[in-house]
Protein backbone atom coordinates (compact mmCIF):
# COMPACT_ATOMS: atom_id res chain seq x y z
CA UNK A 1 0.00 0.00 0.00
CA UNK A 2 1.09 3.39 0.32
CA UNK A 3 3.03 3.69 3.08
CA UNK A 4 4.83 0.80 1.78
CA UNK A 5 5.97 2.86 -1.20
CA UNK A 6 7.17 5.34 1.09
CA UNK A 7 9.53 3.23 2.84
CA UNK A 8 11.14 2.04 -0.53
CA UNK A 9 11.04 6.22 -1.50
CA UNK A 10 12.61 6.94 2.02
CA UNK A 11 15.16 3.85 1.80
CA UNK A 12 17.09 5.29 -0.83
CA UNK A 13 16.93 9.04 0.48
CA UNK A 14 18.49 7.65 3.64
CA UNK A 15 20.96 6.12 1.32
CA UNK A 16 21.98 9.02 0.24
CA UNK A 17 21.40 11.35 3.12
CA UNK A 18 21.27 9.13 6.47
CA UNK A 19 21.37 12.58 8.49
CA UNK A 20 18.18 13.99 6.54
CA UNK A 21 16.22 14.36 10.24
CA UNK A 22 12.47 14.56 7.79
CA UNK A 23 13.25 11.18 6.29
CA UNK A 24 14.47 9.96 9.17
CA UNK A 25 11.41 10.93 10.97
CA UNK A 26 9.07 9.71 8.29
CA UNK A 27 10.80 6.16 8.30
CA UNK A 28 10.21 6.18 12.22
CA UNK A 29 6.35 6.99 11.99
CA UNK A 30 6.19 4.50 8.79
CA UNK A 31 7.67 1.72 10.90
CA UNK A 32 5.73 2.61 13.57
CA UNK A 33 2.29 2.60 11.33
CA UNK A 34 3.61 -0.81 10.36
CA UNK A 35 3.57 -1.69 13.83
CA UNK A 36 7.17 -2.63 13.26
CA UNK A 37 8.20 -1.74 16.33
CA UNK A 38 11.58 -1.92 16.94
CA UNK A 39 12.56 -0.52 13.71
CA UNK A 40 10.52 2.64 14.88
CA UNK A 41 12.86 2.61 17.80
CA UNK A 42 15.94 2.34 15.63
CA UNK A 43 14.83 5.60 13.42
CA UNK A 44 13.47 7.38 16.84
CA UNK A 45 16.33 6.66 18.47
CA UNK A 46 18.15 8.65 15.26
CA UNK A 47 16.05 11.69 15.35
CA UNK A 48 16.31 12.41 19.22
CA UNK A 49 19.95 12.66 18.00
CA UNK A 50 19.58 14.97 15.32
CA UNK A 51 16.99 16.76 16.87
CA UNK A 52 17.62 17.04 20.62
CA UNK A 53 15.30 19.98 21.55
CA UNK A 54 11.66 18.22 20.17
CA UNK A 55 9.81 15.88 22.20
CA UNK A 56 8.64 13.49 19.16
CA UNK A 57 11.59 10.99 19.12
CA UNK A 58 11.47 10.51 23.08
CA UNK A 59 7.64 10.54 23.05
CA UNK A 60 7.60 7.73 20.13
CA UNK A 61 10.10 5.30 21.66
CA UNK A 62 8.10 5.75 24.75
CA UNK A 63 4.59 4.55 22.39
CA UNK A 64 6.44 2.06 20.95
CA UNK A 65 8.20 0.19 23.85
CA UNK A 66 4.18 0.94 25.33
CA UNK A 67 3.09 -0.99 22.12
CA UNK A 68 5.39 -4.35 22.98
CA UNK A 69 4.25 -3.73 26.66
CA UNK A 70 7.62 -2.76 28.06
CA UNK A 71 6.10 0.10 29.87
CA UNK A 72 8.81 0.70 32.97
CA UNK A 73 11.33 1.54 29.93
CA UNK A 74 8.18 3.50 28.42
CA UNK A 75 8.07 5.38 30.76
CA UNK A 76 11.60 6.83 31.26
CA UNK A 77 11.61 8.22 27.14
CA UNK A 78 7.97 9.91 28.05
CA UNK A 79 9.52 11.18 31.27
CA UNK A 80 12.32 12.68 28.94
CA UNK A 81 9.51 14.09 26.53
CA UNK A 82 7.73 15.80 29.09
CA UNK A 83 11.10 17.47 30.46
CA UNK A 84 11.52 18.48 26.67
CA UNK A 85 8.32 19.82 26.91
CA UNK A 86 8.76 22.14 29.86
CA UNK A 87 11.56 23.44 29.03
CA UNK A 88 10.05 24.31 25.07
CA UNK A 89 6.82 25.59 27.02
CA UNK A 90 8.72 28.01 29.25
CA UNK A 91 11.50 29.16 26.46
CA UNK A 92 8.09 30.33 24.18
CA UNK A 93 6.25 31.66 27.22
CA UNK A 94 9.48 33.34 28.36
CA UNK A 95 9.86 34.70 24.64
CA UNK A 96 5.41 35.36 23.98
CA UNK A 97 5.90 33.28 20.93
CA UNK A 98 2.94 30.62 20.86
CA UNK A 99 3.20 29.30 24.38
CA UNK A 100 -0.24 27.99 24.00
CA UNK A 101 0.97 25.42 21.15
CA UNK A 102 3.67 24.13 23.61
CA UNK A 103 1.28 23.89 26.14
CA UNK A 104 -1.05 21.78 24.34
CA UNK A 105 2.12 19.59 23.19
CA UNK A 106 2.83 18.82 26.86
CA UNK A 107 -0.71 18.70 27.84
CA UNK A 108 -0.43 15.44 25.58
CA UNK A 109 2.73 14.20 26.30
CA UNK A 110 1.42 14.16 30.19
CA UNK A 111 -1.54 12.04 29.23
CA UNK A 112 0.44 9.46 27.48
CA UNK A 113 3.06 9.37 30.94
CA UNK A 114 0.13 8.52 32.36
CA UNK A 115 -1.07 5.71 30.81
CA UNK A 116 2.75 4.72 30.97
CA UNK A 117 2.65 4.56 34.67
CA UNK A 118 -0.93 3.44 35.16
CA UNK A 119 -0.02 0.18 32.62
CA UNK A 120 3.34 -0.02 34.89
CA UNK A 121 0.86 -0.66 37.51
CA UNK A 122 2.41 2.71 39.14
CA UNK A 123 -0.33 4.52 40.40
CA UNK A 124 1.13 7.05 42.86
CA UNK A 125 3.00 8.26 39.77
CA UNK A 126 -0.34 8.09 37.69
CA UNK A 127 -1.53 10.19 39.78
CA UNK A 128 1.18 12.67 40.64
CA UNK A 129 1.25 13.16 37.00
CA UNK A 130 -2.42 14.02 36.62
CA UNK A 131 -1.90 16.71 39.23
CA UNK A 132 0.62 17.92 37.04
CA UNK A 133 -1.15 18.02 34.19
CA UNK A 134 -3.90 20.45 36.04
CA UNK A 135 -1.05 22.52 37.25
CA UNK A 136 -0.18 23.18 33.76
CA UNK A 137 -3.65 23.87 32.75
CA UNK A 138 -5.48 20.86 32.14
CA UNK A 139 -9.53 20.84 31.61
CA UNK A 140 -10.64 18.69 34.84
CA UNK A 141 -12.93 16.95 33.54
CA UNK A 142 -9.94 15.25 30.91
CA UNK A 143 -8.28 14.53 34.05
CA UNK A 144 -11.41 12.77 35.89
CA UNK A 145 -11.30 10.50 33.40
CA UNK A 146 -7.58 9.90 33.48
CA UNK A 147 -7.70 8.62 37.22
CA UNK A 148 -10.85 6.74 35.94
CA UNK A 149 -8.15 4.73 33.72
CA UNK A 150 -6.38 4.05 36.44
CA UNK A 151 -8.85 2.94 38.72
CA UNK A 152 -10.22 0.76 35.66
CA UNK A 153 -6.33 -0.75 35.32
CA UNK A 154 -5.50 -0.89 38.98
CA UNK A 155 -8.24 -0.91 41.13
CA UNK A 156 -12.12 -1.79 40.47
CA UNK A 157 -13.30 -1.47 36.86
CA UNK A 158 -16.69 -1.14 37.97
CA UNK A 159 -15.60 2.14 40.12
CA UNK A 160 -14.20 3.40 37.13
CA UNK A 161 -17.12 3.00 34.76
CA UNK A 162 -18.82 5.26 37.61
CA UNK A 163 -16.56 7.70 37.48
CA UNK A 164 -16.98 7.81 33.73
CA UNK A 165 -20.51 8.54 34.09
CA UNK A 166 -20.44 10.87 36.70
CA UNK A 167 -17.66 12.86 34.55
CA UNK A 168 -19.59 12.81 31.22
CA UNK A 169 -22.84 14.30 33.23
CA UNK A 170 -20.51 16.72 34.74
CA UNK A 171 -19.14 18.16 31.77
CA UNK A 172 -22.79 18.75 30.30
CA UNK A 173 -21.36 15.73 28.03
CA UNK A 174 -18.95 17.70 26.14
CA UNK A 175 -17.63 15.92 23.20
CA UNK A 176 -14.24 15.52 24.21
CA UNK A 177 -14.93 14.40 27.30
CA UNK A 178 -17.12 11.54 26.00
CA UNK A 179 -14.65 10.37 23.27
CA UNK A 180 -12.35 10.29 26.09
CA UNK A 181 -14.51 8.17 28.02
CA UNK A 182 -15.53 6.15 25.54
CA UNK A 183 -12.03 5.54 24.50
CA UNK A 184 -11.32 4.46 28.13
CA UNK A 185 -13.88 2.01 28.66
CA UNK A 186 -13.05 0.48 24.94
CA UNK A 187 -9.85 -0.02 26.06
CA UNK A 188 -10.85 -2.24 28.51
CA UNK A 189 -13.35 -4.02 27.00
CA UNK A 190 -16.43 -2.45 27.83
CA UNK A 191 -18.25 -2.37 24.33
CA UNK A 192 -21.52 -1.47 24.88
CA UNK A 193 -20.25 1.46 27.91
CA UNK A 194 -17.97 2.56 24.96
CA UNK A 195 -20.71 2.46 22.05
CA UNK A 196 -22.86 4.62 24.82
CA UNK A 197 -20.51 7.45 25.08
CA UNK A 198 -19.33 7.47 21.66
CA UNK A 199 -22.40 7.24 20.13
CA UNK A 200 -23.31 10.58 22.42
CA UNK A 201 -20.14 12.13 21.20
CA UNK A 202 -21.13 11.79 17.93
CA UNK A 203 -24.23 13.81 18.32
CA UNK A 204 -22.73 16.44 20.06
CA UNK A 205 -19.69 16.24 17.74
CA UNK A 206 -19.58 19.53 14.57
CA UNK A 207 -19.46 18.19 11.16
CA UNK A 208 -15.42 18.79 10.88
CA UNK A 209 -15.84 16.39 13.97
CA UNK A 210 -12.88 13.66 13.20
CA UNK A 211 -11.87 11.59 16.48
CA UNK A 212 -13.47 8.37 17.69
CA UNK A 213 -15.60 7.44 14.75
CA UNK A 214 -13.18 4.04 14.06
CA UNK A 215 -14.11 3.26 17.63
CA UNK A 216 -17.76 3.64 17.07
CA UNK A 217 -17.44 1.87 13.95
CA UNK A 218 -15.71 -1.29 15.84
CA UNK A 219 -18.28 -1.13 18.84
CA UNK A 220 -21.20 -1.10 16.10
CA UNK A 221 -19.51 -4.00 14.79
CA UNK A 222 -19.06 -6.32 17.52
CA UNK A 223 -22.66 -5.79 18.55
CA UNK A 224 -24.30 -6.42 15.06
CA UNK A 225 -24.91 -2.57 14.66
CA UNK A 226 -24.89 -3.23 10.78
CA UNK A 227 -26.13 0.14 9.06
CA UNK A 228 -24.59 2.00 11.93
CA UNK A 229 -21.40 0.25 11.23
CA UNK A 230 -21.21 0.92 7.52
CA UNK A 231 -22.38 4.33 8.42
CA UNK A 232 -18.94 4.82 11.09
CA UNK A 233 -16.88 3.34 8.89
CA UNK A 234 -17.18 5.33 6.40
CA UNK A 235 -16.82 8.40 8.03
CA UNK A 236 -13.49 7.19 10.07
CA UNK A 237 -11.94 6.02 6.63
CA UNK A 238 -13.20 9.30 5.10
CA UNK A 239 -12.59 12.20 8.85
CA UNK A 240 -9.52 9.73 9.80
CA UNK A 241 -7.94 6.83 8.03
CA UNK A 242 -4.95 6.82 10.29
CA UNK A 243 -7.61 6.06 13.27
CA UNK A 244 -8.97 3.90 10.87
CA UNK A 245 -6.24 1.61 10.50
CA UNK A 246 -4.79 1.59 14.25
CA UNK A 247 -8.15 0.21 15.23
CA UNK A 248 -9.98 -1.54 12.40
CA UNK A 249 -7.22 -2.88 10.74
CA UNK A 250 -8.09 -6.40 12.33
CA UNK A 251 -11.45 -6.28 11.32
CA UNK A 252 -10.14 -7.07 7.60
CA UNK A 253 -7.47 -8.80 5.16
CA UNK A 254 -4.20 -8.54 5.93
CA UNK A 255 -2.89 -5.48 3.75
CA UNK A 256 -6.29 -3.76 3.23
CA UNK A 257 -6.15 0.00 3.11
CA UNK A 258 -8.28 2.44 4.89
CA UNK A 259 -10.27 3.30 1.65
CA UNK A 260 -10.79 0.08 0.79
CA UNK A 261 -12.79 -0.72 4.34
CA UNK A 262 -16.06 0.36 3.25
CA UNK A 263 -15.92 -1.58 0.12
CA UNK A 264 -14.52 -4.69 1.56
CA UNK A 265 -16.53 -7.56 3.61
CA UNK A 266 -15.17 -7.78 7.40
CA UNK A 267 -13.86 -11.09 8.58
CA UNK A 268 -16.13 -12.88 10.08
CA UNK A 269 -15.04 -13.75 13.79
CA UNK A 270 -17.91 -15.50 14.81
CA UNK A 271 -16.80 -19.12 13.54
CA UNK A 272 -12.97 -18.59 14.23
Amino acid sequence: DDIKGDVESLRYTLAIEPENADAVHNMANCMYALGNYPAAIKYYTILIRLKPYEETGELFVGQSLIAMKAYDEAATHIEAARNICIRNYLKAKRKDFFPEEELAVLQGVLDELIHAYSHDGDTAAAKQTIEQYLQYGGDANIAEVMRAYVEMENGDPNDGLDMLNEVSVASGYNAHVLLAAGQTAFDFGYINKAYYFLSLMAEKAGPEWYEGYAYLAYCAYALGEDTDFQDYLRTACDRNPMEARLVLAELFPAGTAPEDYPVTPPLDFSQS
